[in-house]
């Protein structure tokens, strides 16, 4: 974004420069998020930062992350191997 925009995006005479910080608050956000299972780390940076002015990529970031996280595993990885044929790694240990 700091590529596209180097000297920030302007909105109604106002220019809002790009921070890194609100990159890494979003990411700590959704990592934290997708590991709890919980919305409430967004809530959580809100608090312990009082940066409220990134609000929006923030609570995006954790809703695609707990989005991604719950989807449900698949069951080996390896759907046409039975366990004689399986490559090493997959093998069961029986």
């Amino acid at each position: 974004v700091a590529f596209l925009f180097p000297h920030g995006i302007q909105s109604d005479g106002v220019v809002n420069t790009i921070t890194p910080g609100g990159y890494a608050l979003a990411g700590a956000a959704a990592f934290s998020g997708s590991v709890t299972h919980s919305l409430s780390t967004a809530l959580l940076a809100f608090e312990v930062t009082g940066q409220i002015a990134h609000i929006l990529p923030v609570i995006l970031s954790v809703l695609v992350a707990n989005a991604i996280a719950q989807k449900p595993p698949e069951s080996s990885g390896w759907p046409w191997c039975l366990p004689p044929t399986c490559p090493p790694a997959v093998r069961p240990l029986y």
